[in-house]
């Protein structure tokens, strides 16, 4: 009878990556939040393994060009997760563009001043005739002629 030693062999978890990781711009908000996207690379046809993603943030929440973003510990999950290794993603930027300033109030106002008519100018110019007259009436009268106190119109 022939013995036949037996063998051991470990088997190690394999390697697993992630596949098209990539933070994505966004517009200022006053928040750290970051939004990412990223797949499973590498997984055995038929394995069943389930990327759980996790939140993402940058580093701040101001403004500007290849800030860094970092996610939270990935893990994988499902019947052949124990068979693979995650290697966690590192050096991830993305940018935060400046928030578009609205002007809206602006422009109302100066439609309401009457600019971008074709008459701005002299609409405007009504405007402040206007304010200065009344402004030297309230003053000047009361100089003008003493005996009139302007209390019921003015309220002085």
């Amino acid at each position: 009878m022939t013995v036949v030693p037996i063998k051991k062999a470990n088997i190690t978890p394999r390697p697993l990556s992630l596949a098209d990781i990539s933070a994505e711009d966004k517009a200022y908000g006053g928040t750290t939040a970051a939004t990412y996207g990223a797949s499973l690379a590498d997984v055995e046809p038929g394995d069943t393994v389930i990327l759980n993603a996790p939140d993402a943030n940058f580093a701040d929440a101001e403004a500007g060009d290849d800030k860094a973003v970092t996610i939270d510990a990935f893990a994988i999950t499902g019947a052949d997760a124990g068979n693979y290794n995650l290697i966690q993603p590192d050096g991830l930027t993305a940018n935060i563009t400046p928030a578009e300033t609205d002007w809206s109030w602006l422009w109302w106002l100066l439609g309401l001043l009457g600019v971008g008519s074709v008459f701005a100018g002299v609409s405007i110019l009504w405007w402040f005739t206007g304010f200065f007259i009344a402004l030297l009436a309230y003053f000047a009268i009361p100089l003008i002629i003493p005996d009139i106190y302007l209390v019921d119109i003015f309220g002085r």
